[in-house]
């Protein structure tokens, strides 16, 4: 199909305006979900809607989800009415607007925007040959109240992404304060070790991904794989015997490369336990079809 505009819907007004009142355009007040498109579908909205319920809890913030329905089902109508099969589909609730200062009023409807963007084009071989990291030098603090929660300040990913632009690597792997590894700026990352799989546990910081999860619950036991959510530094990352990243956007991406700001740090043999969950991925997707 011929490429599309993105477009999108406040409160469920196509078009319309957010207030500058905004608390999430303000303070970052907010959550955002981040989903996949296909054939008209949203694969993996029961996890989604999950998390974002969950995270709703944890900040306080309330959240309606008729309202979250209402929108997407006039969304999905506008999609299939241009014949979009694939997309990708941003959610953001924020608290709304009221308080002129950080503490919000005691009552405030929450602001949804909805917006469908272009699936992104990603070469072919980021999928079967694997893809270079960026080692970020910037660190992410610890704040155990927020972590796991795909909330709307984003300030750490942003000026992490700024030190591996136009360059050759796909992606940035993130430290925390201590040196360990948490994620990479726009996925989880796994580290597979003889017949165990090994992910940052995200207690202190990072994000609790949707394939993560699917991951964690159900993929790495189909292939017979013990799971270990644990702390762990760059030192162990380069002695796994491999290295993938993950999105539920984008699937399973292998990492063959690591890299700093002086070059190479080490290179890693094709993800075959990548390739293994990306078939899944692949199965969840079609599955959603039927």
């Amino acid at each position: 199909m011929a490429e599309f505009q993105s477009f999108g819907s406040i409160n469920g007004v196509f078009g319309g305006c957010l207030s500058d009142r905004d608390r999430g355009f303000a303070y970052g007040d907010g959550l955002f979900e981040t989903m996949r498109l296909e054939q008209g579908r949203l694969p993996l909205f029961q996890f989604h809607h999950q998390r974002l319920v969950a995270d709703s809890q944890r900040l306080q913030l309330s959240f309606d989800s008729i309202r979250l329905a209402e929108y997407l089902d006039d969304i999905l109508a506008e999609v299939a009415r241009q014949g979009i099969l694939r997309a990708v589909v941003k959610v953001v609730v924020t608290r709304g607007e009221g308080g002129r200062g950080y503490q919000p009023a005691e009552k405030s409807a929450n602001n949804i925007v909805i917006r469908v963007h272009p699936f992104p084009e990603y070469p072919s071989h980021y999928w079967s040959e694997g893809v270079s990291a960026f080692i970020c030098e910037h660190r992410l603090g610890h704040n155990p109240r927020l972590a796991g929660i795909k909330h709307l300040n984003k300030l750490d990913h942003v000026l992490a992404t700024l030190e591996w632009r136009d360059t050759e690597n796909a992606e940035g792997i993130l430290l925390d304060c201590d040196g360990n590894v948490v994620e990479a700026c726009s996925r989880n990352i796994f580290a597979v070790k003889s017949s165990t799989l090994l992910t940052p546990s995200l207690h202190s910081a990072g994000v609790a991904g949707i394939l993560r999860k699917r991951i964690l619950e159900d993929y790495a036991g189909k292939l017979g794989l013990a799971v270990e959510e644990v702390a762990f530094d760059m030192d162990e990352l380069f002695d796994a015997d491999e290295i993938f990243l993950t999105n539920s956007v984008s699937g399973v991406w292998p990492v063959k490369q690591l890299h700093d700001k002086t070059g190479v740090l080490g290179s890693k043999a094709l993800c075959r336990v990548a390739g293994q969950m990306q078939a899944m991925f692949d199965d969840d997707l079609r599955a959603s079809r039927k």
